[in-house]
């Protein structure tokens, strides 16, 4: 039986991503174990975080930081 604690994180970080789905960030690039398996929905993993990446090929490094305040504004 899963304890409690790890039901709300796999909670929040399911959130996290959907928040992060719902908006356009174009530079943004879901990688890791638990983005793939949220998105295709391979296997009942949980995992305790998320990694994302934000593609630098053709934005400035102001437009890398405002990409990145934007994501954590959004989750």
């Amino acid at each position: 039986m899963l304890g409690a604690a790890i039901v709300e994180k796999d909670y929040w970080i399911t959130e996290a991503l959907r928040a992060l789905a719902t908006r356009a960030f174009p530079n943004v690039i879901f990688k890791g174990g638990t983005s793939l398996t949220k998105a295709w929905h391979l296997t009942a993993r949980l995992s305790e975080d998320v990694d994302l990446l934000v593609d630098p090929v053709g934005l400035s490094r102001k437009q890398r930081d405002t990409c990145l305040r934007d994501i954590a504004t959004a989750v």
